[in-house]
């Protein structure tokens, strides 16, 4: 049993309803609208919440405009990513597609040789796939690659006139030159008196 003497009463005061008087806060039940309470239109206020509004929303297109732009990277790099692993693909099927054509024109495998590469072909060329073309045309040496030349005195530029290999390209990118034999026009010869002059 405890002693009553021994007992110390304690005091519990509830600082939320005082202010203190060095901050001059205010208490709880005090906390209200300066525009209300005065009864009138405090224009420091008025300053102060439009300024508030406006920061806010410059903040809110800022965040906007940030957004738009990483979305608008997102589906380029996305679209990027696409085309490579497209070119990828394609660029491992050319050989196949050589491999079908030489088939054909040596008559191995008969129509069915031929039908399936029709259809991977068509199949390529939904993919983007176009083939570079070259007989007949002039040289070009951004896309044909030239493996041997001969004069030709039927050409005043220098042509194609043989294809080895065909050409490819993916939309815009290379993907492969198209080996040819190209004709050029025949060297003027020099005349007897250039010679002795020379």
């Amino acid at each position: 049993m405890t002693d009553r003497k021994d007992v110390k009463r304690v005091t519990i005061k509830d600082k939320r309803h005082s202010a203190p008087a060095e901050t001059g806060s205010t208490s709880l039940g005090a906390h209200t609208n300066p525009q209300r309470s005065s009864g009138g239109d405090d224009p420091v206020s008025a300053q102060n919440v439009a300024g508030t509004e406006a920061g806010y929303l410059a903040d809110l297109q800022r965040v906007q405009a940030e957004f738009e732009n990483y979305r608008k990277r997102m589906m380029r790099e996305q679209s990027d990513t696409a085309r490579r692993a497209t070119s990828k693909l394609v660029e491992r099927l050319l050989p196949v597609l050589d491999n079908f054509e030489l088939a054909i024109a040596h008559g191995e495998g008969g129509e069915g040789v031929a039908l399936v590469y029709r259809e991977l072909k068509t199949v390529l060329e939904a993919a983007g796939l176009e083939e570079i073309p070259a007989e007949g045309q002039a040289f070009d040496p951004m896309v044909h690659e030239a493996i041997m030349s001969r004069e030709d005195e039927s050409v005043t530029q220098e042509t194609v006139t043989e294809v080895h290999r065909a050409g490819y390209r993916l939309g815009d990118q290379l993907l492969r030159a198209a080996t040819v034999v190209v004709a050029r026009p025949p060297e003027p010869q020099a005349s007897a008196e250039e010679v002795a002059e020379a």
